[in-house]
């Protein structure tokens, strides 16, 4: 009978161990799309439909918008120029005591690729890019996506949302009844009672 306090113990530690609770928008569908920008033009490589939730919005100079059949604005949002490199140059010094000190540098290439991702919604047919003036940079025909998100996806699978306010987690912890922590207290309280009159 020396083994009832163990199986006690075990028996709570067992009920506090609740499985924690999945990602609940890891299964959302996103659109995914690479967009080249180069000075001839732009190319779109990709255009896909993806399980995943889109990342935290950035800044930047250019400008997202997703649109309905009719024209109308479904949603808009900037986005970083891929196209602006910034960067790191060691400068050596010209007094004669070869002293070096490091700056930043910022160039623009002519050359760059970008990869948008924002919701998926059936009512988007199309997305469209515009830079800081207002040129169109691109225009992506969303009703031709390849459709990557056909396969039965698990919540919990993938990563979840960003949240600005907390780190990126996949799982949470589940919450404990008040109530438990004075049941196993008593258990324990019991289970030892039961011990010392075995011993005795």
């Amino acid at each position: 009978m020396k083994t009832l306090p163990f199986i006690l113990i075990a028996a709570i530690l067992c009920s506090l161990a609740v499985p924690a609770a999945a990602a609940n928008d890891s299964c959302d569908k996103s659109y995914l799309l690479q967009i080249t920008l180069a000075k001839a033009g732009a190319a779109v490589p990709a255009v896909q439909v993806v399980y995943g939730s889109p990342p935290l919005p950035d800044s930047g100079t250019l400008k997202g918008t997703v649109l309905s059949a009719d024209g109308g604005t479904l949603s808009s949002f900037s986005l970083p120029d891929p196209r602006v490199q910034f960067g790191d140059v060691m400068l050596v010094s010209e007094d004669g005591t070869n002293r070096t000190k490091l700056a930043g540098t910022q160039s623009v290439e002519d050359h760059a690729d970008l990869v948008v991702m924002f919701p998926y919604t059936a009512e988007a047919t199309a997305f469209t890019l515009h830079d800081a003036s207002g040129t169109l940079l691109a225009s992506v025909d969303l009703t031709k996506a390849e459709d990557k998100a056909t396969w039965d996806c698990t919540a919990g699978w993938g990563v979840a949302t960003p949240r600005a306010s907390a780190p990126v987690t996949t799982t949470q912890a589940a919450p404990v009844d008040p109530i438990i922590p004075a049941i196993a207290i008593g258990a324990l309280a019991v289970a030892g009672g039961l011990l010392k009159r075995r011993q005795r």
